[in-house]
């Protein structure tokens, strides 16, 4: 069995994606007319009305499972792209070359994990490599 929104292949009792975090809804290969005993009832929205027209919240069963947000849902940053920013700082004053690296890499790895600020991670850390070896150069020839 494959996941219909990523491809990934699932075993035959999966109930969400182990890649993507989307529900599973599987065929039903014995009879259609009995649901399985653990299986919920679809509720049809036009059948689970009240009074007011709207849907009552006691008739619609919800799972007691969320899958997980997709990437693009996260809106805070990741551990990789915290220590991205405190790398990028600490490239300006030390050892810029190795701090300003690992902030691009840290910045590579964020967006891999769908960090939004990904790619301006990959700039500061760019920037700050630069603007350390600079200000590096401008210290070292005026110490002398």
């Amino acid at each position: 069995m494959f996941c219909a929104s990523c491809g990934a292949e699932l075993a035959p009792d999966t109930v969400f994606c182990h890649e993507c975090g989307t529900r599973v809804t599987q065929v039903a290969e014995s009879s259609p007319s009995l649901p399985d005993e653990g299986a919920t009832a679809r509720v049809e929205p036009s059948s689970v009305r009240s009074h007011a027209g709207v849907a009552s919240p006691s008739s619609v069963v919800a799972s007691p499972y969320q899958p997980a947000p997709s990437p693009a849902a996260r809106t805070g940053l990741t551990t990789a792209g915290v220590w991205s920013i405190i790398c990028s700082v600490l490239a300006l004053f030390l050892v810029p070359p190795l701090l300003g690296g690992i902030a691009v890499y840290l910045g590579f790895r964020a967006k891999k994990q769908g960090d939004a600020a990904g790619d301006l991670l990959i700039v500061v850390g760019v920037v700050a490599l630069i603007a350390g070896m600079v200000i590096g150069t401008i210290l070292w020839t005026q110490a002398r």
